[in-house]
């Protein structure tokens, strides 16, 4: 081997190394508790929804009172919309570990918070 292909070949390890670390981090998959706290607008000041999150994808649990979907990426950060047949509510944040937290909003009640998970 040449001091030309040892040159090369450094950078290519070290992409490697870069790449092998971003699938090391903890996962979220797992169900989760959903507590939407209201600050803003007439919704009920605490509602709660079970969601279920597994690889990238966010779904409903069978106990949830809403049609759940959203999506997950690497660094935790979530986008997820509940829609029953009175409301749609829309969280983004983050989750990391066992807990969460963010805010929402509900366009069709014309109502916002903060948003707090934990991991079941």
């Amino acid at each position: 081997m040449t001091i030309r292909h040892i040159f090369f070949a450094i950078p290519a390890v070290l992409m490697l190394g870069a790449f092998n670390g971003a699938t090391a981090a903890p996962t979220v998959d797992g169900e989760w508790e959903v507590d939407v706290m209201t600050e803003i607008g007439p919704c009920e000041p605490v509602q709660q929804f079970p969601m279920i999150v597994a690889k990238g994808h966010i779904g409903g649990s069978a106990a949830s009172p809403a049609q759940t979907v959203g999506f997950i990426e690497n660094n935790g950060t979530m986008w997820v919309r509940f829609t029953s047949p009175a409301d749609t509510v829309r969280i983004q944040g983050k989750l990391a570990g066992a807990s969460g937290s963010g805010t929402w909003s509900s366009g069709t009640r014309y109502c916002g918070g903060k948003w707090h998970a934990k991991k079941d």
